[in-house]
């Protein structure tokens, strides 16, 4: 499929996720098959102001790409402006977040809450693509309440503006992660448009993104939650596309010898101190299969130098 002029091979697309998909995390994802990825999403407010942690956000190396920025915000104006500075640092492609739940998003009125008002979105579509020679793209859901359903009117939208792709998780904004992804939302929308539509939502599997695909006819398929604490999926999911993918349930030694790795990496971007504080969530994730795992978490969580989770880590891997 092609994302505006931007060739991608068929495979597996990372959600971007707050506080999760930064620049580590993303080249981990790259490591086991993701051919798509996306920065955290970041305020377009956020980068007018210079803010130096929105902007922490947009750093990316060239082992990332294909990757987008993924912006949110309610004021068309703004977003473009934030658009033409993303345009500058180099990204692939600019993504619109019209699908976030988490009330401290749409309290203000973005992210999924959007979808309460089509002309404001069509009118963000509008101005970011007028601002940006970059292929423009949107993450949204079915609508923002049950028995109100919008991505299919949004896509048909969003195509008209000049948009690239439609990437759609069938929940509603008030489901949260709740409920059933409703697939055939999916299908409706791609039947609507000739753009590309990404499914997304309850994606764990090879089998999930076989049905995904053949109950949707969607182009790309995007993973998220799944992969938290074990990107060994992406290559169990890629496996749907390249049958010699050889997929191979991870022991106990290879999540500790990734959670290792991933440590570091974080350690060398953010320094030890942050750089463990930001590990907390995934040495959850990653530990959560084990026998004991309550006490070696405790374990993990007290730890504040990397020398001491090597002490602790390394005898459970020789």
């Amino acid at each position: 499929m092609y994302i505006g002029n931007i060739c991608i091979d068929n495979g597996v697309f990372l959600a971007p996720m707050a506080g999760i998909t930064d620049s580590v995390f993303r080249k981990i994802a790259k490591q086991y098959g993701c051919v798509v990825v996306y920065t955290e999403m970041v305020s377009s407010r956020g980068i007018l102001n210079m803010q130096k942690r929105t902007l922490e956000l947009l750093e990316f190396t060239d082992a990332e790409r294909p990757i987008g920025a993924q912006i949110f915000g309610t004021e068309p104006d703004v977003m473009g402006e934030s658009a033409r500075y993303i345009e500058q640092l180099g990204f692939d492609f600019i993504d619109i977040n019209m699908g976030c739940p988490a009330p401290k998003i749409t309290k203000r009125g973005a992210g999924a809450y959007l979808l309460n008002d089509l002309k404001k979105c069509e009118s963000i579509f509008k101005e970011i693509v007028k601002s940006t020679s970059l292929p423009v793209t949107v993450k949204t859901r079915a609508g923002w309440k049950r028995n109100s359903t919008v991505a299919p009117e949004l896509a048909k939208i969003a195509e008209n503006c000049g948009l690239a792709a439609f990437t759609l998780h069938p929940r509603y904004g008030v489901d949260s992660f709740k409920n059933t992804a409703d697939l055939e939302i999916i299908r409706e929308t791609q039947d609507k448009v000739s753009i590309p539509v990404i499914g997304n939502g309850d994606i764990a599997s090879e089998e999930d993104a076989k049905t995904m695909f053949e109950k949707t006819k969607c182009k790309a398929i995007m993973v998220g939650r799944a992969i938290l604490g074990n990107p060994w999926k992406i290559k169990q999911i890629h496996g749907y596309f390249d049958k010699t993918c050889d997929y191979i349930a991870p022991g106990k030694k290879e999540i500790l010898t990734i959670l290792l790795q991933h440590t570091k990496m974080t350690i060398g971007k953010y320094g030890e101190k942050r750089g463990l504080k930001k590990m907390r969530k995934h040495f959850v994730w990653y530990i959560k299969s084990f026998p004991h795992a309550k006490k070696l978490k405790m374990e993990l969580l007290r730890i504040d130098s990397y020398d001491e989770i090597v002490e602790l880590i390394n005898p459970m891997i020789v």
